[in-house]
């Protein structure tokens, strides 16, 4: 899945319904008329896509993994065009809260304005080194965080690989996010 913002709007789509298939985020949004589209959500195989998580589009879960217990906590917008964050319990949820877009992320990186992502994290897939990243989060005053970092997995010299959670989640804080993942 991937999460697209246009000067009014928020939507996530994903390549068929997060059935099986990979395609680029700018084919995505060519054909969704997006002006900004990122990877988002984990995917189950980056060869033959997937997603992983909780996923909905246009009010209707089009992929449910829920879960309270998952380390997995998603991002979304409400009907009312609220930012969400946080764990889906079961779909009857996403329906009490109007719940129209909605993608799952790893973990938090910043909760309440701290940085969370600590060097001895028990979270999956919180000690992954340097890699691109995207993150997405809002600020004290409720508007909406995009942070894409881009990087290379197997170069060998460190400044072309990206940056740590740890990096993203320091400098998320430092441009005033109250909350990301």
């Amino acid at each position: 899945a991937y999460v697209a913002v246009t000067s009014n709007t928020f939507s996530v789509a994903a390549f068929h319904n997060c059935s099986r298939g990979v395609q680029t985020t700018s084919k995505q949004a060519k054909d969704n008329s997006c002006q900004v589209a990122t990877n988002g959500g984990p995917f189950q195989s980056y060869r033959n896509g997937g997603c992983t998580g909780e996923v909905i589009i246009s009010g209707k879960v089009v992929s449910g993994e829920f879960s309270t217990f998952s380390s997995l906590v998603g991002f979304g917008v409400t009907n009312d065009n609220e930012w969400l964050f946080g764990r889906l319990a079961n779909e009857r949820e996403t329906q009490q809260l109007g719940i129209d877009y909605f993608v799952t992320g790893f973990g938090w990186l910043v909760y309440n304005g701290l940085n969370v992502v600590t060097s001895n994290t028990t979270e999956p897939n919180m000690e992954i080194p340097s890699s691109a990243r995207t993150a997405v989060g809002v600020d004290h005053e409720g508007r909406l965080i995009l942070l894409v970092v881009d990087g290379c997995e197997k170069c060998f010299e460190r400044k072309y690989r990206g940056s740590t959670l740890q990096e993203i989640a320091a400098l998320l804080v430092r441009i005033g996010a109250k909350h990301a993942i």
